[in-house]
């Protein structure tokens, strides 16, 4: 696996870790979801992909789950409790 990938896998199972959520939803930009389903794979929980538009913080889903993983170009300054 590349670099990014390592990276990706290691921060979102420290989230999972961390909040220990049934379902999460993984919200990825377009050049990232080709590692979707392996990342789905990687933690203990049920996992939803979404497929839709990801145009940055503005673009958070609302989705029925216990944690919501977003992945974008960089870290939210005022991060909100989802």
């Amino acid at each position: 696996m590349d670099e990014i990938y390592k990276k990706l896998s290691e921060e979102i199972k420290r989230a999972i870790e961390k909040h220990r959520p049934k379902t999460v939803l993984l919200q990825l930009p377009a050049g990232l979801r080709r590692y979707a389903l392996d990342l789905a794979d990687e933690v203990n929980c049920e996992v939803f992909i979404w497929g839709g538009s990801c145009y940055g913080a503005c673009d958070i889903p609302k989705f029925n789950v216990d944690l919501i993983i977003h992945v974008g170009h960089n870290e939210l300054i005022n991060k909100l409790p989802i």
